[in-house]
């Protein structure tokens, strides 16, 4: 199967299928699926025959939820503990003033 690529060396051409990409050079269409990406560069839709797919992701930029045809799933994040309200951390004698 021939592939043309294009001045940015995108894949522009495989065999037949034409393939498209925005500015930064994300795929917005090829291989039969369309996708969209945000202002950050990251996935947010993408369909393939008859699947769709959306991303949402969290002000960290760390995806939060995923739906494939209306089936949303969240990923599991480790949980690591979090200090008690009030709760100082722990210096060294040389942080500490007076100490």
């Amino acid at each position: 199967m021939a592939e043309v690529y294009n001045a940015a060396s995108l894949l522009f051409t495989q065999g037949i299928r034409e393939r498209n990409n925005d500015q930064d050079g994300s795929a917005l269409t090829g291989g039969g699926r369309a996708s969209a990406w945000d202002s950050q560069n990251r996935l947010v839709t993408c369909a393939y025959s008859s699947n769709t797919s959306s991303y949402v992701y969290g002000a960290d930029g760390i995806r939060r939820r995923s739906s494939v045809n209306g089936m949303t799933t969240f990923p599991n994040f480790p949980k690591f503990p979090r200090p008690l309200s009030g709760a100082r951390s722990q210096k060294t004698q040389d942080e500490e003033p007076g100490t």
